[in-house]
């Protein structure tokens, strides 16, 4: 998906110092990743996305779907309480693209993705704002405040 002077792609191994550095550069508004555990995302995460511009990765986004098996304490308080979900682990910019419009362009890739594969839509909202999904299909599941400063992760669930 392209998005203005960048555009939006699966992640692969030649993306992973780069995911890495914008991850130090994220810190502590996401959780440090260390470099074993960078590389098992490739495999575990059920989208791993980059924003590259040229040939460079500037952004990067992790998603696990509700059937995934991950251990982030957020995640298993929805696991706990709901059904089918989509979970947006992390969404981080290198510090040189932000305020572009990346990470909006990379929420919208995955309302997109979870659409193509038949997933309900993610929905954040960070400081009381929040990130509209656009979808009328989705219903509020419930929140968990998060350790990240000024971040209430919402769960959505397709209406039954």
């Amino acid at each position: 998906m392209i998005h203005g002077s960048y555009r939006v792609r699966d992640a692969v191994a030649s993306d992973l110092p780069a995911i890495l550095s914008i991850n130090a550069e994220g810190v502590p508004g996401v959780s440090a990743l260390a470099p074993r555990d960078a590389a098992a995302l490739l495999v575990a995460a059920t989208l791993l996305r980059v924003a590259e511009q040229g040939d460079e990765a500037i952004a990067y986004v992790i998603v696990f779907a509700s059937h995934t098996s991950y251990d982030g304490e957020e995640f298993q308080w929805f696991r706990r309480r709901t059904g089918a979900f989509l979970y947006v682990d992390q969404v981080a910019v290198a510090r040189l693209a932000r305020g572009r419009g990346v990470a909006s362009a990379l929420y919208m890739d995955v309302e997109a993705a979870a659409c193509r594969r038949g997933l309900p839509p993610p929905r954040i909202r960070r400081g009381g704002s929040p990130r509209d999904s656009r979808r009328a299909a989705c219903l509020p599941h419930g929140e968990k405040a998060s350790r990240r400063p000024a971040a209430i992760i919402t769960g959505w669930r397709y209406r039954d």
